[in-house]
């Protein structure tokens, strides 16, 4: 459950979540902590504990997340990419990894999605709210 913190504990959030958006599909998966404190001016330790209290989640699950919605926009756009190239390009060795990441997410496969949307029977509910 959120808890909601100060005024300057909300801008520290927003400036992280900011890094989070405007980083690149292939550097989302890779961001370290050395980035995140610096971009916060706080200890790592401090800006995971203001950040789940912000948020109601960590950041490694708000980054997750992120390149779920990634994925689900890149498989609205294109198709017909593979689900590998599709893993590939946002930072995955592993297909398997993003297809369990995106499953816990939206509850269904990249390629289940897929084939939802393309049939219009996706209407664009996860297992954590409203997909937008």
């Amino acid at each position: 459950m959120k808890k909601k913190t100060g005024r300057k504990h909300r801008e520290t959030v927003e400036k992280i979540i900011h890094l989070i958006l405007s980083t690149g599909d292939e550097e989302l998966l890779f961001l370290q902590q050395e980035e995140f404190t610096k971009t916060a001016g706080i200890a790592y330790e401090q800006l995971i504990e203001i950040f789940k209290m912000e948020q109601g989640i960590d950041i490694a699950t708000f980054i997750t997340r992120e390149i779920c919605h990634r994925a689900a926009f890149i498989l609205d756009r294109d198709p017909g990419i593979s689900i590998s190239l599709l893993a590939t390009h946002l930072g995955y060795e592993n297909p398997v990894i993003l297809e369990g990441a995106f499953l816990d997410y939206f509850l269904v496969t990249p390629e289940r999605y897929r084939q939802l949307r393309h049939n219009g029977r996706f209407y664009g509910h996860c297992s954590h709210g409203e997909f937008k």
